[in-house]
This record gives C-alpha cells, structure tokens and sequence, in this order.
C-alpha cells in the first residue's frame, strides 16, 4: 500500500476515537472511499454492491454504543477494505467484510478479532460462507418475567409476564452429521464419496464436500468418526440422490455404459459402506463466526 494512503489510514482510524459517533462515522465512510476509488475509476459495474456494502458497514457501525467505539486495529481496518474490494460481488462475503470492519470498531469484540480472518474470508466461496453460517443458526428464544415473593417455605407468584411481540434471537452452535461413502467388493474399499453432510441449498454433493474440506483446512471445522449426534439425521445419508446413484451403478451389472469415481469403474463393486461421524467448529471457527458471520450474538426483531 502506497506510503500516502498509509498515512491516510492512520489518519482517519485515529479520528473515530476523538470524533464524536456521527463525525466518526463520517471519517469510516470516507475510508471506505479511498479504499475502493481504482474501483470507481475504472468503471467496473460494481457501483450496486459498492453502495450496500456501505450501507453494510455504516448500519452495523452506527449500532455500536459510543462509549464501546475502540480505535480499529490498523493491521485490521485496512488489510480487510483492501481485501473486500475484489469480494463485494458476493452478498455473503459483503456481509462477513461489513462484520468484521464493524466489530474491529467495537471494544466488545476486541479479543476476538484475529488478522487471519482477512486472508480466510478471500478463500471462501459464497456456498462455503453459507455452510459456515449453517453451523450457528438463527434460533428464536421466548424471554418472561416472573415475580416471586418467598416467606418461609411458602412462596408466592406474584406476576407473571409472558413474552412480549418482539422476536428473541441467538445463535448457538450446533453439531451436524458427515458421512463418508465407499464402494466395497470383498476386501477392496474404494472412497466414492467423502464429507457429505445434509444441505438444502445445494444437491451437488461433490461441490458441498470440497466446500467442506476447505472450510477444515482453514481450521474452521473439525470432523471426527468417534461419536454421532444424538438426534443427528443419519437416515439422509441411505435416502439421498448420491446413495441411489452409487445403489445403480452397483446393481446394474449388464449396462453398457460405464461410469467412474476417481478413475475407477463403479461397477466392479458390489456394496456400499457408509461411515457416519460428526462435524463440527474449532473454537477458531466459533470464533471466526461471531466477528464475521453473525452481528450480534443476540438479536431482537
């Protein structure tokens, strides 16, 4: 980065602490600015996305309690604006840099933030930020009020308020069944296909299991076959278009047509073996969602 903006950065990041919020604000926007010019001079069709990525970071910035703003780390606020600029095509990856810019503000947030997570959203293709988020879901929790009055051992219920309209929300971890799939004749095991896990937003199991592995080779996700989950769906993994495929390729012997996984034919095996585990977040990955992923970790609508 050329030594001007530099000094620009410093400038501007230094003023949100002495500014009050609507000038900080303004000092951010004008950040956000600098940043993407080469982009509005070059004319690239991007002023849509510029402009909600904007609107992005200014609401998320604008929620933060004045006296939680924080100086954003240098080595943070800026790497992030860089980065974001050859991302904001993606509503997701403008969503997670519009997260992470904000919390980078938020002194609540300070001990989370890890410059890492810069270089790991630009490796996330959007179906993989999705799957990520898929790991925290948005779950709705009812919140009364109940007054009690205690004499003795007798106690009394005094009043008792039930929930009011307004939408309760928080987002706490959950862990999802994975499964791996071989084909098998006698002692020959071949891996057909690995890291599937149930996702309705994609069928393509193929593209869901390298998002997987990716999303594990950025330490985001851990996967281990030495437990299952409880109430986990492992049924989905024997009723599922990947398994009535591999069932065919198995059962029809006499098909002139030939079909391979990874070089071999699938016809010359005879079953199929499936190996059921579970997958989950590192605390690195916990971590990586409440600065990126979610804007708060509870929520009220």
């Amino acid at each position: 980065m050329p030594d001007e903006i530099e000094k620009t950065l410093v400038e501007a990041a230094e003023k949100v602490l002495d500014a009050p919020a609507k000038e900080a604000g303004e000092q951010l926007a004008k950040l956000i600015n600098l940043i993407f010019t080469p982009l509005e001079i070059l004319k690239i069709n991007r002023d849509a996305w510029l402009n909600d990525y904007r609107d992005r970071i200014s609401q998320k910035y604008n929620k933060i309690p004045q006296e939680k703003l924080v100086l954003p780390p240098l080595n943070i606020i800026g790497p992030a604006l860089e980065a974001s600029k050859y991302h904001i095509g993606s509503k997701e990856l403008r969503e997670m840099f519009a997260n992470l810019i904000a919390h980078a503000c938020n002194a609540d947030m300070k001990s989370l933030i890890h410059p890492a997570y810069i270089s790991i959203l630009t490796q996330l293709s959007p179906l993989e930020a999705q799957i990520l988020a898929g790991f925290r879901p948005k779950t709705e929790i009812k919140m009364g009020l109940t007054i009690t009055s205690k004499t003795g051992d007798h106690e009394e219920i005094l009043s008792n308020q039930e929930p009011s309209g307004v939408g309760t929300f928080t987002f706490p971890e959950i862990v999802l069944p994975i499964a791996n799939y071989y084909l098998c004749k006698g002692t020959q095991e071949m891996l057909a296909q690995d890291n599937v896990i149930k996702f309705d937003e994609c069928t393509d199991f193929g593209l869901i299991s390298s998002s997987v592995a990716n999303l594990c080779r950025l330490g985001l996700l851990q996967i281990s076959f030495e437990g299952r989950v409880s109430n986990g769906d492992y049924d989905f993994f024997r009723n599922n278009m990947l398994y009535r495929q591999l069932e065919q390729d198995i059962s029809n012997k006499e098909s002139l047509s030939i079909r391979l996984i990874r070089g071999h034919i699938v016809g010359d095996y005879d079953r199929i073996t499936i190996k059921e585990g579970i997958v989950r977040l590192t605390q690195f990955g916990y971590n990586f969602i409440s600065s990126c992923v979610i804007e708060s970790e509870v929520t009220q609508e």
